[in-house]
């Protein structure tokens, strides 16, 4: 089997990997995506973020590039208006996020990137790199097993510094790191007919008990009542847990998914 070569391979088809790999494609690179998932956006499409931001600073824009066309062309896409900017009445920096259908999303990079020629590996992971004069010995495992490609540049944009571990370089791990949020949403209630301070009495009880962790429903380490009002969305919040690798994501997903 022929092995494939590019200029670059980009590791991550978040927000940092799809503005890279298009970016290089453009520009002429021969270009490969390599994404764990079946999906491009990261926390975006597979956490169900589905608001990026943000894009403008005291009522003017001050961020365009690549990442604001593909908002743009999902807006567009979905019949939504542009976001206006220079609205006063919105004083908090998360108001001015911009949600987006993640699906609807997730199609329009498909096609940007199929239409800049870049090479694209879905349910692929980075193996292994190894550096040679030319380049990068890059191993994948796809699934149906091990093979190896060539680059002359790997771009990490795993978000985890992967590939800069993989090829042996020093990475510097903060602690502690910024918590995490297993994204949920609730239903199955009428927020009307809800009493949130009796709620919210039961919640701190129960904190006091031990029965629920005291960052179950908020940032603020107390009940959140935003948990019932929002129907949970981005609210829990996971703490003391580095999930840079596989062996701290189990613990996080399995730890989320307790909260």
């Amino acid at each position: 089997m022929n092995c494939e070569s590019f200029d670059v391979l980009v590791v991550g088809a978040g927000a940092a990997g799809i503005t890279a790999a298009l970016q290089a494609a453009r520009a002429g690179a021969a270009v490969c995506l390599v994404e764990k998932n079946g999906i491009p956006g990261g926390t975006m499409t597979v956490s169900g973020i589905h608001y990026p931001g943000i894009f403008n600073a005291w009522g003017r824009q001050v961020i365009a590039g690549i990442g604001w066309e593909l908002v743009a062309k999902t807006l567009e896409t979905m019949g939504r208006p542009m976001p206006d900017f220079s609205r006063t009445d919105m004083t908090r920096h998360w108001e001015h996020q911009i949600p987006l259908d993640p699906v609807i999303f997730a199609a329009i990079v498909d096609r940007e990137l199929l239409a800049a020629g870049v090479t694209i590996k879905y349910h692929t992971m980075l193996g292994a790199l190894s550096g040679e004069e030319s380049g990068w010995a890059v191993t994948l495992c796809g699934r149906d097993g091990l093979y190896e490609v060539k680059s002359k540049v790997v771009a990490d944009c795993s978000g985890d510094a992967n590939a800069a571990k993989l090829a042996g370089y020093e990475v510097r791990t903060s602690e502690p790191c910024q918590p995490g949020t297993m994204s949920v949403y609730a239903t199955g209630y009428h927020l009307k007919s809800l009493d949130l301070d009796a709620i919210g009495n039961a919640f701190q009880e129960a904190v006091r008990k031990g029965e629920v962790c005291a960052e179950d429903t908020g940032w603020a380490g107390g009940f959140n009542p935003n948990v019932l009002i929002k129907r949970g969305n981005n609210s829990n919040h996971i703490s003391g847990i580095n999930a840079c690798d596989s062996a701290g994501r189990t613990k996080i997903e399995i730890a989320g998914r307790e909260s």
